[in-house]
């Protein structure tokens, strides 16, 4: 495998993962509890970062977090460190959807992991940790 046919996997997987998930939470879209997710797991989060971590352009992140906002799932907050910048951060309705998607999506994934022996469901936990090694140490190398 090429590094060129993991971009292709990745979707791919996604796809077969989380294809048929239906959230109980109908008020937002996939896209809006992505977010909502990856802010319960990340302290001090700017807009700019969210949407790097997504793959998404700044500007199409923009309505999707003006949503939350709007719903009352997040806060902007300017950056003590930093006055030009604003941190992202969950209110506590936000936090109570975010672990709400959290358990749904961990209930969805054991149902899929489920056909997998526990050997090979064991071999693809191993993997995903180290890609996600992976991914900590490329990100580290990537700043400043």
């Amino acid at each position: 495998m090429e590094l060129l046919d993991v971009l292709n996997v990745l979707p791919q997987m996604m796809g077969t993962l989380m294809g048929d998930f239906q959230s109980s939470v109908e008020e937002i879209n996939e896209t809006q509890q992505r977010v909502l997710l990856l802010l319960s797991e990340t302290d001090d989060v700017t807009m700019t970062m969210v949407s790097r971590m997504m793959n998404m352009e700044k500007g199409s992140m923009t309505p999707v977090i003006d949503k939350l906002i709007a719903l009352g799932f997040l806060e902007r907050e300017r950056n003590p460190l930093d006055r030009r910048k604003y941190i992202l951060i969950l209110t506590q309705n936000g936090i109570q959807i975010a672990e709400k998607l959290s358990d749904e999506i961990n209930a969805h994934m054991r149902k899929k992991f489920s056909v997998l022996s526990g050997d090979v469901n064991d071999q693809v936990m191993e993997a995903f940790s180290t890609i996600q090694q992976a991914m900590e140490l490329i990100e580290k190398g990537n700043q400043p």
